[in-house]
């Protein structure tokens, strides 16, 4: 659809340039029918200028949406303008409206005549601020050449305003439409048509540019996903159904990076790379758990017969050992989920991510399964005063108070009129009395009695340190 309408634009670019120039060559001369000619010739540049602007606005619209549905519902109302420069123009064959053709064949604009311009630039500028608004969905070789598609334009304008008899503004839209022609080659070599990422021939240009800027405090970090099970989704569902898969994927990675200093690439069949500038690791935890969380709003739809889920695998470049060559993502394949815990924060999160029951499920499994020493203990006692919601409790408890979206560890005690709210309370720790929690991880064998209002941010958790009495 897009290349429909960027050839439309073509073709009235050049009808536009051949009318106008017929136009300026009948100006003025005294041959029968001329005056009627200069008329039409004048009235059907009014409307093929207002329709070129049109048409833009539907171009750009669908390269950043691709969206028919969209452009129903939308662009009927965004038309209105242009069908009355249209109704304007008929009715200027018996009034003058936007111009005159006098008795001596000479074409004269009246007072109307900036109307049709202020609509043509209205659409024009519509446009680039739609671009403008949606960069983060636009890759570069488009929203640079939308940026300065009215440049051009512009200077033909007021060249011509100025000298009428020169036509100039034609010209400056073929020359915007040939920058725009050369960005979708550009957009042709770089762009995997089926996801929507960048192909792996810019995937490597892109690396060794950034590996010639590391340093300065940041890093270079890479995230390399997987599809699980893709090849029996292609058999059960079928290769078309495979090709929606990989658009949905596409749609994923561009939502979960977006407004973050990184580029997803589509790397090779079902595989995908996602290049970061970081200052930490915690930044790549936290595009994988955007990812993840996107996936499970996808799977959530159930929209396809299918779930999608992705293994995957990250490393950070180091400039004083690495080499291009040496740059390498790998992952292996882990159908069930799996957390880096480097820091408080990522604990924080992967603990608080897993508190889900789906994500329990999914982590724990008979094909995976988990290892760790027992530890027996008595089943967690419940007062009548208690109140559990949307939290994990080991065993060996005595919750008399409020828990919330909570992990608590065995043997934990929380007492009446306490409120734990999105917190992490390890094994042995006692919380007395009319205590609040928020956005916490309270260490092992930790007190909390005279502190009665601790709370962190979602961002930044506040840490009760083990064994400490507060």
């Amino acid at each position: 659809f897009d290349e429909k309408i960027f050839y439309l634009m073509v073709t009235a670019t050049i009808f536009q340039c051949i009318t106008e120039t017929l136009s300026f060559y009948i100006d003025g001369r005294m041959v029968q029918g001329m005056r009627e000619i200069n008329y039409l010739l004048n009235s059907l540049l009014y409307v093929n200028c207002v329709l070129f602007a049109y048409e833009w606005t539907l171009y750009v619209d669908f390269k950043i949406f691709n969206d028919y549905d969209r452009l129903k519902r939308i662009y009927p109302y965004v038309a209105i303008p242009g069908i009355l420069v249209a109704i304007g123009v008929i009715i200027n064959f018996f009034y003058p409206v936007f111009f005159i053709i006098d008795a001596s064949n000479t074409y004269i604009r009246t007072n109307l005549f900036i109307l049709p311009y202020l609509i043509t630039y209205g659409y024009l500028m519509y446009g680039v601020i739609t671009t403008y608004r949606n960069k983060n969905k636009v890759n570069k070789y488009f929203f640079m050449p939308v940026s300065l598609f009215l440049v051009p334009v512009f200077i033909g304008s007021v060249i011509q305003y100025f000298c009428y008899g020169i036509s100039l503004i034609w010209l400056g839209a073929a020359i915007s439409l040939c920058t725009l022609h050369f960005s979708i080659q550009n957009e042709i070599s770089y762009i995997d048509s089926l996801s929507g990422l960048y192909t792996r021939q810019y995937m490597n240009l892109y690396i060794k540019d950034q590996i010639k800027r590391i340093g300065y405090g940041y890093k270079l970090g890479g995230i390399m996903l997987d599809i699980d099970k893709f090849k029996v989704l292609n058999d059960k569902y079928g290769h078309l159904e495979g090709d929606n898969a990989i658009s949905n994927v596409g749609k994923i990675l561009l939502n979960s990076t977006s407004g973050m200093n990184a580029l997803a690439f589509r790397y090779a069949g079902d595989e995908f790379i996602i290049l970061m500038i970081v200052n930490n690791e915690n930044e790549i935890v936290e595009a994988m758990k955007r990812i993840d969380d996107a996936t499970e709003a996808f799977n959530d739809q159930n929209v396809k017969p299918y779930k999608l889920s992705f293994s995957m695998g990250f490393t950070v470049f180091k400039e004083d050992v690495d080499t291009f060559d040496d740059f390498k993502v790998g992952a292996y394949c882990h159908a069930a989920s799996a957390y880096c815990i480097s820091s408080l924060m990522a604990y924080f999160n992967s603990t608080m991510h897993i508190r889900k029951e789906n994500k329990v499920k999914a982590l724990i499994t008979d094909e995976w399964p988990i290892h760790t020493n027992t530890n027996d203990s008595c089943p967690t006692l419940y007062s009548e005063d208690a109140d559990v919601k949307g939290s994990i409790i080991g065993n060996g408890c005595i919750i008399e108070g409020t828990v919330i979206n909570s992990v608590i560890g065995r043997n934990v005690v929380i007492k009446k009129g306490t409120v734990v709210k999105d917190s992490i309370i390890l094994p042995n720790a006692l919380i007395n009395k009319n205590v609040t929690l928020e956005n916490c991880v309270v260490d092992k064998y930790a007190i909390v009695t005279h502190a009665k209002n601790l709370k962190g941010e979602e961002n930044a958790p506040l840490y009760v340190a083990r064994r400490d009495r507060i």
